[in-house]
Order: C-alpha cells, then structure tokens, then sequence
C-alpha cells in the first residue's frame, strides 16, 4: 500500500552520532535498512531496490554495491 502522506528525507535535526561500537554500528544500519519496511514501501528491507539492505541478505540483484562491514 502506497502512502500519501508528504516525504521528507532524513530527519528534521542533526547532530553527530559517534558509531564508535560494532553494536552502535549494526544498531545504525538496522535502522536505515528498515525504514522503507516502516514506511510502508516494501515488507523485508532486502525487498528495497536502492538499499544496503539486499546485499547483507546475500541477495545478487541489487542496485547498490557495498563492502559488507
């Protein structure tokens, strides 16, 4: 189901986040991977095509090309 409601990217304040853990680091990369699942784009993160997400799922058909961290 498409959403109507208005689009913004990213959040409305900022302010330096030091990833400074591997767990603050997973827990930062779960959160970008699964906003498209919260906002209702798709059902799996690895579903998004523009995302990270496909290619720690192992998934081949990705857009993106990363270095898994």
């Amino acid at each position: 189901m498409l959403t109507t409601k208005p689009i913004s990217f990213g959040q409305q304040h900022s302010h330096p986040i030091e990833l400074n853990t591997n767990e603050k680091v997973d827990k930062t990369v779960d959160y970008i991977h699964n906003n498209p699942v919260v906002s209702g784009y798709v059902r799996f993160p690895e579903d998004y095509l523009y995302s990270s997400a496909g290619n720690y799922a192992r998934r081949t058909d990705n857009v993106v090309e990363v270095l898994l961290i």
